[in-house]
């Protein structure tokens, strides 16, 4: 399509400066060809008046001549009687018409006609050697001519009222028409020739555009196709011993060293991901050993410490010691610690189960509130619950989720300043419910909101870093998903979703 619009470009951009220059070149000739006809059609006129000038100025000079007429003898020829008789003797041989035209002529064949009169007025006035015109009678083409008629000395014998001053003219006229005719059919040839030629000038250049431009443009624009989608085999065929082979040599020469560095870079990318992969397979062998270990670990301590604290339990109950309330406390932190990591491994490993049921999500609520009651009076924030469910029933594990919900609670209580207020709001949603626990603590800054749910990632150094992150594999186990927004006051929200299903 692009080389369609780029031929149709230089066909225009050749064509109408050709077409410009033929026109310009036919209207020239034709000009020519114009002023020729008149220069030779005036040349002819002034043949025969300077042919009549002079054969009148013989006779004057001669006094006349005598000339046979009939059996009667001869009778005298003047100058006058000459342009008479000549003009009569013409009539049936040559097309001429000669005539002696005076101003306030006495005799009626020297009275001057339209033309004569306009003619003696210019050569009378204006000082013209001689005028002419080209004259149209009945779609013949007729040509004028008029020059001052001349007096010499002998003239004035005869004619002695004349000064040297012109007073008259010899008109001459002939039919203009064959020699018009002949010039219509040259221009009309030349016309039939000019455009011939144009013609197969146009086709000359238009298949040589198409074999020394266009071709190979268009190789290279296939080749160019080619390599964008990816073809790095496609070479340009030209062998045209010009400037074109030499592009062509160069462009192939240009796609060979983007084919051998794109191979290149193949290869190193395959030994690169290669390397990733091992690293990436000893990186997964290191992080199972690591898990495995801390499941071995945490098992393994699970024994001694379930031990401590039955003894715990024991001393306190028994001699009611300050110590071992000291050592049941602990104990049970480092308890929850331990079930903190077991549950980070299942979610790792994907070994979690869930025990879901239908169950009543306000009542699961309830029991949460009920549960971190102690650690909000601790810190005198309050805990409200908006409830804009209808008697809404979800298919949940209660044990897991509650686990989830209550690390985000307690999460918002830590952050909550003194006396503050977290609000849990439960909203009906499209297939499912939204749980919303709002602070009014510090916020979480745009770059953190993400990382929380990091593994051991810690906002203000404490705990393990552990809440969120098993948070949000429990809830992502349930089908839902978790996210920060940020309230129109200073806090932070976390949302949770929870599929009806």
């Amino acid at each position: 399509m692009t080389l369609f619009k780029l031929r149709n470009k230089i066909v225009l951009a050749i064509f109408i400066p050709l077409l410009t220059m033929w026109l310009l070149f036919y209207i020239w000739i034709n000009k020519r060809q114009e002023n020729f006809i008149l220069n030779y059609l005036k040349q002819q006129a002034e043949g025969i008046y300077n042919t009549v000038t002079l054969t009148r100025h013989w006779i004057s000079k001669k006094g006349g001549i005598y000339v046979k007429s009939g059996n009667s003898g001869y009778k005298l020829i003047t100058p006058s009687h000459f342009v008479a008789e000549l003009t009569n003797f013409a009539k049936n041989i040559f097309p001429y018409t000669i005539k002696i035209a005076v101003l306030n002529a006495e005799n009626p064949d020297h009275i001057p006609d339209k033309f004569e009169l306009k003619a003696l007025k210019k050569i009378w006035n204006e000082h013209l050697p001689n005028y002419w015109e080209l004259k149209e009678k009945n779609s013949q083409k007729i040509f004028r001519f008029a020059a001052p008629l001349k007096f010499k000395k002998e003239c004035t014998y005869c004619h002695f009222n004349y000064s040297e001053k012109s007073k008259g003219c010899i008109s001459i006229s002939f039919p203009a028409t064959p020699v018009y005719r002949e010039l219509t059919v040259s221009k009309i040839y030349m016309g039939i020739f000019s455009i011939i030629s144009l013609f197969f000038l146009f086709i000359i250049m238009y298949l040589l555009l198409n074999r020394l431009v266009l071709n190979p443009l268009n190789e290279f624009t296939t080749a160019s196709a080619a390599i964008e989608s990816g073809d790095l085999n496609a070479r340009v065929n030209i062998k045209t011993n010009d400037e074109w082979q030499i592009l062509a040599d160069r462009f192939n020469s240009m796609i060979e060293k983007i084919a051998l560095h794109q191979k290149e870079l193949e290869n190193r990318i395959n030994k690169a991901t290669k390397e990733l992969q091992k690293a990436y397979e000893e990186l997964k062998q290191t992080e199972k050993f690591k898990s495995e270990f801390f499941s071995n670990v945490t098992h393994d301590l699970k024994t001694p410490i379930t031990a401590i604290k039955g003894a715990a339990d024991l001393l306190v109950r028994k001699e009611n010691s300050p110590y071992g309330h000291i050592i049941m406390k602990n104990v049970e932190k480092l308890s929850r610690m331990i079930n903190d990591i077991l549950e980070c491994t299942n979610l790792e490993h994907g070994k979690i189960e869930l025990r879901k049921k239908q169950d009543d999500i306000v009542d699961l609520m309830e029991d949460i509130i009920f549960t971190v009651q102690p650690l909000a009076m601790d810190k005198g924030v309050s805990i409200e619950l908006v409830n804009n469910l209808n008697n809404d029933f979800v298919s949940f594990d209660r044990g897991k989720l509650s686990r989830a919900i209550i690390n985000i609670v307690t999460n918002a209580i830590k952050f909550s300043p003194e006396k503050g207020k977290v609000k849990i709001s439960l909203n009906p949603q499209d297939n499912g419910l939204l749980i919303s626990v709002e602070d009014y603590g510090p916020g979480i800054p745009e770059e953190e909101k993400e990382k929380v749910f990091d593994k051991f990632y810690r906002r203000a150094g404490n705990g393990m870093g552990l809440g969120l992150f098993i948070a949000k594999g429990i809830i992502e186990a349930h089908g839902g998903k978790i996210w920060i927004s940020k309230p129109e006051h200073r806090g932070t929200i976390f949302n949770i979703f929870l599929p009806k299903g």
